[in-house]
């Protein structure tokens, strides 16, 4: 999908005018056509070939903000943390503990059943199901893409999969999916066309790398092979082939501007690391368009954009690179009594580091908002936002994390020293906030 005339980058016009020396402002278009993506015209499942793709695309690098939101199966009990699936198998944690008083003993009452359907204890039934407003139900993708577009959002987009194993789009490869199961609805697609339609650039999000290198822990073995894909029981080979498909699937069929993974993806073999590149930079070729790729592991930043999980660099990075983060210290995901942020603290923190004088480096916040999980109860309000500003100061600001049975925060590979002076709402509405600050190492103190 070329972009028209009008939208003529600054590279293509410098191209352009460089290739012919004296170019018509008529015949720009056409020199625009042969130059829609920068870099090779195909890549090699090599790291020689994919670290030739310009990890950040000139549209990643003038986007000033974005949001993209945990929202899925895990946002029905809402309880604790999209980590809610993996800790409810944890005997003794409070997730275990809720999901016993409310569910039942998870080896009798199951996380699939929030995905197929099932009664609580009370009798209540439990279920991701939203329903589109056009079909009597709350969900509207378009009223969630107008509100991104108001905010001034440049891309924006959902988590297609979170660590739980469900995949919220048309999957051939996973019977575990919300067209074959649950709401019956591409949830991927009606995101994915709403927010094209505001002319802003998709963000597709997937943790599905921990799904089967060690979310599922403490759930107990499954004898349904079935039942083995969803909790990452399938064994090492497949979990590969299957990990590396719904890439596949999700390029495809949805053609997304940037792809954000999670961590453990140096769990993953090289060969089909390599194989998602080179497949993705060659789809973006025949497209005529540039994307990005970014990486917590297993990529470099030759050809991928790194990313900092609820932290920053020390210094200003060379190239760019991504910082994501979120308005909440205990989830990425609506929880019931969560805790937000302040509006104070937030927009203090965004322009503290940005200097419109300071050399012209990028980095990326990321502030998540809370998006209403339950499915007669949805409101469009996203979960989690990207601000990239101009960095100057060489510490920048860091969320503690305080969640309870979560993993601390997870130790970077650069050894810096930042500090993070926050506030965090208890949520009450009675105006209690409580400080805290991270030191070296990622430690949170309060």
């Amino acid at each position: 999908m070329s972009p028209s005339p009008s939208h003529l980058s600054r590279r293509s016009l410098l191209a352009a005018v460089g290739l012919t020396g004296a170019a018509t402002a008529a015949g720009l278009s056409n020199v625009r056509l042969a130059l829609a993506t920068v870099g090779p015209s195909s890549y090699t499942a090599s790291w020689s070939s994919v670290d030739q793709h310009p990890p950040a695309a000139e549209w990643f690098q003038d986007a000033k903000f974005g949001i993209y939101y945990h929202w899925g199966v895990y946002s029905v009990p809402a309880y604790a943390s999209e980590w809610y699936p993996r800790n409810m198998y944890n005997a003794g944690s409070n997730e275990n503990n809720y999901h016993r008083s409310v569910y039942g003993d998870p080896s009798v009452w199951p996380y699939h059943n929030f995905i197929n359907g099932a009664p609580d204890r009370a009798g209540n039934w439990v279920q991701f199901a939203p329903k589109l407003r056009s079909a009597g139900g709350t969900f509207d993708p378009n009223e969630w893409a107008q509100l991104f577009a108001d905010a001034g959002a440049r891309f924006a987009g959902p988590v297609a999969e979170h660590h739980d194993g469900f995949s919220m789009w048309n999957s051939s490869v996973n019977e575990w999916n919300s067209v074959a199961r649950g709401p019956r609805l591409d949830l991927l697609r009606l995101q994915a066309d709403a927010i094209r339609a505001k002319g802003l650039k998709l963000w597709v999000s997937l943790h599905h790398a921990y799904n089967f290198t060690g979310y599922f822990q403490w759930a107990p073995s499954q004898s349904d092979t079935s039942l083995r894909k969803l909790y990452g029981q399938l064994g090492a080979t497949a979990e590969y082939q299957l990990w590396y498909d719904k890439l596949r699937e999700i390029i495809d069929g949805y053609q997304p501007d940037i792809i954000f993974q999670d961590f453990n993806l140096s769990r993953i073999p090289e060969s089909y690391r390599l194989n998602f590149l080179s497949y993705y930079y060659n789809r973006a070729v025949a497209w005529s368009k540039d994307v990005v790729a970014t990486y917590k592991d297993g990529f470099n930043n030759r050809g991928e954009v790194y990313d900092f999980e609820r932290g920053g660099p020390a210094g200003i990075q060379t190239p760019y690179s991504l910082t994501d983060d979120s308005v909440s210290s205990s989830s990425w995901c609506y929880t019931q009594g969560i805790g937000y942020y302040s509006t104070r603290s937030l927009m203090h923190a965004l322009p503290r580091h940005a200097d419109l004088g300071a050399a012209p480096r990028l980095r990326r916040w990321h502030v998540p908002r809370p998006a209403q999980p339950h499915p007669g109860r949805l409101r469009p309000v996203p979960d989690h936002a990207l601000v990239q500003c101009p960095v100057q100061r060489p510490r920048v600001r860091r969320q503690a994390h305080l969640r309870g049975s979560d993993p601390p925060v997870r130790q970077r590979p650069h050894a810096h020293r930042v500090r993070e002076d926050c506030e965090f709402d208890d949520g009450s509405g009675a105006g209690q906030w409580r400080e805290c600050r991270v030191g070296v190492g990622g430690q949170a103190v309060e």
